[in-house]
């Protein structure tokens, strides 16, 4: 697919398209690599220790992300930044050899949310009150859900501005257009965001899905309102709610306006709450985690020489 080669997510990395795993995987990799790889990194929920094993030939060493601690693996390093995780969580999974990086030490962020960490902790000890909230819900939420949300809290005031974010393919939904139109907030669209860090900084309150993101929000200190729209973001809200880091509004399917816009008000009129949920964010995650994980997988390397 040249369009999907071409792309600038990866610059410089080749990319390969595979048929349904791991049937087609394993022939297809090994065809257009023949020689090998240092590392296979796995990060698929349908993929285990067969596969792994069937890899084992081919790649000098494995490297698997998961957050789910459900299955075994045949594996070099395993990788799980969900908060709370502890060994023995994944002692039945993994071979005597494995080893694990657990936590949000090793939360896999760009670089942008690091760097940005210091001018986050200015902005929040200077935050007086709510005057800009962003929302971002990731580019598979629907646009009805992100309309019900921008019509819950929409109604605070035309002082409020609303940073919406919605993903590159999904563009601009009509649906979400209409809402922006009917509230007295500022609302102002976003597609294609590459700065996402500049406008976690500017906000002063999130609403967001209860995914990887999360570690991004706590790095910057984002007081967040968290909306749990698949099974395995569950894990995630609840630990991050339990850390006091985040309001947990429970599954989508049950979100209700009244129940947003309540939670929403409450916070907005609470600077003591905003500002623990705040520290206990930047407490949780560092985004130093990627650094991490990079040093671990070149002092392995190092030692295959």
């Amino acid at each position: 697919n040249p369009d999907f080669q071409n792309s600038t997510v990866l610059p410089g990395f080749e990319i390969l398209l595979l048929d349904a795993l791991p049937d087609g995987g394993t022939a297809q990799m090994q065809a257009h690599w023949p020689d090998g790889v240092r590392w296979l990194v796995v990060d698929h929920y349908g993929l285990d220790e067969t596969f792994e094993r069937e890899m084992r030939s081919w790649a000098k060493k494995i490297m698997v992300i998961d957050d789910l601690a459900n299955r075994s693996h045949d594996c070099d390093l395993l990788l799980d930044q969900n908060l709370g995780r502890v060994e023995s969580d994944y002692a039945p999974f993994l071979q005597p050899h494995t080893a694990a990086l657990l936590g949000t030490d090793y939360a896999l962020l760009r670089s942008q949310f690091s760097n940005a960490r210091d001018a986050a902790m200015s902005r929040r000890e200077n935050a007086a009150q709510v005057g800009r909230v962003l929302v971002s819900l990731g580019g598979t939420a629907p646009a009805s859900l992100i309309a019900k949300i921008v019509r819950a809290i929409g109604a605070v005031g035309e002082s409020l501005l609303i940073d919406v974010v919605v993903g590159q393919k999904a563009g601009i939904d009509t649906v979400i257009q209409d809402a922006a139109a009917e509230v007295s907030a500022d609302v102002t669209l976003h597609t294609g965001v590459e700065d996402m860090a500049g406008l976690m900084i500017d906000a002063d309150i999130a609403i967001g899905a209860a995914g990887s993101t999360s570690w991004e929000r706590c790095c910057l200190g984002l007081p967040t309102l968290m909306v749990v729209l698949a099974e395995n973001q569950q894990i995630i809200a609840d630990q991050i709610s339990e850390a006091g880091a985040a309001v947990n509004l429970g599954l989508v399917q049950n979100l209700e306006s009244e129940k947003l816009s309540g939670e929403f008000n409450t916070i907005v009129a609470d600077d003591v709450r905003r500002a623990t949920l705040s520290k206990r964010a930047f407490d949780l995650c560092d985004g130093q985690g990627a650094t991490r994980v990079m040093e671990t997988l070149i002092r392995m390397t190092e030692a295959l020489k």
